[in-house]
């Protein structure tokens, strides 16, 4: 094994370790469970921390949800060209997920929802739309 390989074991090893207690902002370790930092207890189910969350249904009624951690997201963005010549880059920004006990989908999937904010960008707006600059607004008048 060359040091390369050594080395990159080792750390491997201290992540992995890392990562099977890790706090998550706002947590604190307290003696095998979570506390969160409104005091808020999170419960081991499977050996991953979850907590409850009201849900709202299209219809408007709340359900109980149990929070998941999301352990990776992958999130790309998608370019978007409008008619008035605009471009604009969108991508979702995932902050938690929540799955619902007791509901699934026509496969039997458990149901989930997901906690989100979109992120956008203008990447190109044509002249004509721009707010003129001060020294045009001047010379305008």
């Amino acid at each position: 094994m060359t040091e390369e390989q050594r080395s990159e074991s080792a750390h491997n090893a201290v992540m992995a370790r890392r990562n099977k207690t890790k706090e998550r902002p706002g947590q604190s370790k307290v003696s095998g469970a979570m506390l969160t930092s409104d005091g808020a207890m999170l419960k081991r189910r499977n050996a991953t921390l979850e907590r409850n969350a009201k849900i709202p249904m299209p219809d408007g009624k709340l359900v109980d949800g149990v929070e998941v951690p999301v352990l990776e997201s992958t999130e790309r963005w998608s370019e978007v060209k409008l008619e008035d010549g605009s471009v604009l880059r969108v991508k979702p920004s995932i902050l938690s997920a929540v799955r619902i006990p007791g509901q699934y989908d026509p496969e039997g999937n458990p149901m989930y929802a997901l906690k989100a904010t979109n992120v956008m960008m203008i990447v190109e707006t044509p002249a004509h739309l721009k707010r003129q600059s001060m020294e045009g607004q001047k010379k305008a008048n």
